[in-house]
């Protein structure tokens, strides 16, 4: 829907969408930021203890002072709490507890699609679970009963289809993009 009326699309694309909640994201983001930078699994276990309960307290309404007396001060003599990403004042509180209140399941909207569909991943993602992301875009279409849906996982790619080493787009990805859309509006 744009501007209340109802829009007709031609196909569509989805590079790396999630197909997860946002509360969801954060935790896959973070587990997976900490094991990168070294973490160990109890170091791990501890920051996401502590997203977790940032999500309650948003969920809550909790103002930022007790959250940063009560969750924030005691976590930051802790090995992992550098690689976080901090909430500094009221404000980076405000848009944590919108950002974590977000109630849009994407699946759900993948489940509407009725258009030509293209849902590409990248397996070495790290924001989001990309196979989990491949599986739960090809049920959600396949129970819409989306007439054209392609869903892809290039293994060597990360979350923008790119090669970690070179940044590159991976092999394959441009001349998919390229050949799918040709083939929809050619």
């Amino acid at each position: 829907m744009l501007t209340g009326r109802p829009v007709r699309l031609a196909f569509a694309i989805a590079s790396s969408g999630p197909t997860i909640a946002v509360r969801e994201q954060i935790l896959y983001d973070w587990e997976h930021t900490l094991r990168d930078c070294g973490h160990d699994d109890e170091e791990i276990r501890q920051a996401l203890a502590l997203t977790r309960e940032l999500h309650r307290a948003a969920a809550d309404g909790v103002a930022f002072d007790l959250v940063s007396s009560q969750l924030l001060e005691p976590a930051s003599h802790q090995p992992w709490y550098g690689s976080y990403s901090t909430i500094g004042d009221a404000d980076d509180w405000q848009h944590a507890k919108l950002l974590i209140g977000e109630p849009f399941q994407p699946v759900l909207a993948l489940g509407r699609v009725d258009c030509p569909f293209l849902a590409v991943y990248g397996g070495l993602d790290r924001l989001l679970p990309p196979w989990r992301g491949a599986q739960d875009a090809g049920q959600a279409l396949a129970e819409a009963g989306t007439p054209d849906a392609t869903v892809v996982v290039f293994p060597n790619g990360d979350h923008r289809i790119q090669t970690t080493r070179t940044g590159d787009f991976v092999d394959g990805y441009l001349a998919l993009l390229g050949d799918w859309t040709s083939r929809r509006v050619g």
